[in-house]
């Protein structure tokens, strides 16, 4: 039997396996990260261009319900030509803030260099731009006053409310794909490598595990 088509994203019942047919059907080039929006919805970012018959691009909000949020949608431009804009990372903040990274050059036609920031409370871009502008980026995570980014061959660590970036460490370990902070050590996955960061002496520490 062929299952019906689910599109890029599916909701799955973890006791049953059931896929959620009502679940929205996400086209275009697929979905690169996931996020609990905290209340029982997701937002599912990438470099899709519709949902159901609707042209929606790279950033959605799904309900609790399983439904798409209407309200929540924005327009990216490509950062590189050729190539479609997309979200591959994003990380919420307790008081509503979601940042994004990708590749795109804008958001809502205002200049976004692959990072920005959304107020969910009002569905609308904040004025966080920072000057980021030869990578892009495929992981973000804010924590107290720092944001960190982190992408094809970069790491950087930005003022979480004024955008300015306070350090950056490019060559790290080639392109960086997934990161956790523990303390001070800011612990990073990339294409060939797992290794720790500490963000107090801007390095590299001997952790090295043999795969």
């Amino acid at each position: 039997n062929v299952a019906p088509y689910s599109g890029a994203a599916a909701l799955v019942d973890p006791t049953t396996g059931a896929v959620e047919p009502s679940f929205p059907v996400i086209k275009g080039t697929g979905v690169r990260a996931v996020l609990s929006d905290g209340a029982g919805g997701w937002y599912l970012g990438g470099g899709f261009t519709a949902v159901d018959d609707g042209s929606i691009q790279g950033l959605i909000h799904i309900l609790p319900s399983g439904k798409l949020d209407s309200t929540f949608s924005f327009t990216f431009g490509s950062a590189s030509p050729g190539a479609p804009p997309g979200v591959f990372g994003m990380d919420l903040t307790p008081e509503g803030l979601l940042y994004i990274v990708g590749q795109f050059n804008s958001v809502d036609g205002q200049p976004r260099s692959n990072s920005a920031a959304i107020d969910t409370t009002t569905g609308t871009l904040t004025s966080w731009a920072p000057a980021l502008t030869s990578f892009e980026l495929y992981a973000v995570l804010a924590v107290g006053g720092v944001v960190y980014l982190q992408g094809n061959a970069a790491l950087a660590a930005v003022d979480a409310v004024t955008g300015v970036v306070q350090g950056l460490n490019t060559g790290v370990l080639g392109n960086m794909y997934a990161f956790a902070l523990s303390g001070s050590t800011l612990y990073i996955g990339a294409s060939n490598a797992l290794a720790a960061y500490d963000i107090n002496t801007d390095a590299l520490t001997a952790w090295n595990p043999a795969p």
